[in-house]
């Protein structure tokens, strides 16, 4: 497989590029969009929990920008993961002519979804970092290790998004599916409200939600809360591993027929 794409490595990059331009096509602010909606969002949410309900970390009562720098923490990964997966469910039904017209792998699809989103992601992370650098907040742990982490909510975005890319083409439904699981997926991983703020009884179920480890070192990393949890991390490492496997192992076994469904 890696030996195909660096064969049509000029086909990926060329592909990219003129993604880039038709997102961006007669636009004042060019590739700023990528960077303004996750923004206007961040400062939406901090704007309603932070100052409208008051919500403030635990043991940081006082801390303004305590709020602010535990959802930066956890969202900009989670848009990456949710980009990653939304556009990889329809990405084979939105190029069904190049798909039936053209002679290319198709594993190049999945592959130039997940550099366009890993664009976006980097842009985000290196504001977030510099951001955090000014304030005098910014640790050499959560500079080093904030890269490993979100690869752990990356890879399970490709295994699902080549999984349910594969069903769509099957089953036009699972398009619209994903968009409402993705949703709930959100509100039920700890993005947006703390662990603390549960009841001891809701707690006891977070450790079902596979990305909640990845999500909480995270918050640890830039708010110096805690030590990482190690276990945790390791049932997420598992999970992305066993989603990358499934989900290529299902495009793998059905890319042929791709072009006879579209």
């Amino acid at each position: 497989m890696i030996l195909k794409l660096w064969q049509y490595r000029g086909f990926i990059v060329h592909s990219l590029l003129q993604e880039f331009r038709a997102r961006y096509a007669g636009s004042a602010f060019g590739m700023l969009w990528a960077v303004i909606n996750p923004f206007v969002q961040i400062l939406v949410y901090t704007l309603v929990f932070a100052h409208v309900m008051r919500a403030r970390m635990p043991g940081q009562a006082e801390d303004v920008l305590g709020y602010s720098i535990y959802l930066c923490a956890g969202l900009i990964p989670w848009t990456c993961f949710a980009e990653i997966v939304a556009r990889s469910t329809n990405m084979f039904i939105e190029h069904g002519n190049l798909i039936k017209k053209s002679a290319f792998p198709r594993v190049c699809l999945p592959v130039i979804v997940l550099f366009s989103s890993l664009i976006n992601f980097a842009i985000l992370l290196g504001i977030f970092l510099l951001f955090m650098l000014l304030v005098g907040r910014l640790s050499w742990s959560a500079f080093f290790l904030c890269i490993p982490l979100s690869l752990l909510m990356i890879l399970p975005a490709v295994g699902l998004g080549l999984a349910l890319g594969t069903l769509n083409v099957f089953f036009r439904d699972v398009h619209q599916v994903q968009g409402i699981l993705l949703q709930f997926w959100f509100w039920l991983t700890p993005i947006v409200w703390p662990v603390e703020a549960l009841p001891p009884a809701l707690r006891s179920w977070l450790p079902l939600n596979p990305l909640e480890p990845m999500v909480n070192a995270m918050h640890s990393l830039f708010l110096g809360s805690g030590n990482l949890d190690t276990m945790g991390l390791l049932r997420g490492a598992l999970f992305a591993v066993v989603t990358l496997w499934i989900g290529y192992a299902m495009f793998r076994s059905r890319a042929s027929e791709f072009a006879d469904e579209l």
